[in-house]
């Protein structure tokens, strides 16, 4: 299975998830964003909720 839509992976610095399994799963979705957020876990809509909406906003606006 692929998935063919525009994607945007999002992880914290601090999750609990590694970067390098974000960047296997950026380099098999074809469409996909990656990006890291600063002083965040995998809690980022708590923690960071204003930084979490604009980059969901700026990605949502580009499609």
């Amino acid at each position: 299975m692929e998935i063919n839509i525009p994607t945007l992976l999002v992880y914290g610095d601090r999750d609990m998830y590694t970067p390098e399994l974000g960047l296997e799963l950026h380099k098999a979705i074809k469409k996909s964003q990656f990006c890291i957020l600063p002083n965040t876990s995998h809690d980022v809509f708590w923690e960071k909720p204003e930084l979490i909406s604009q980059i969901a906003m700026d990605f949502f606006s580009t499609k």
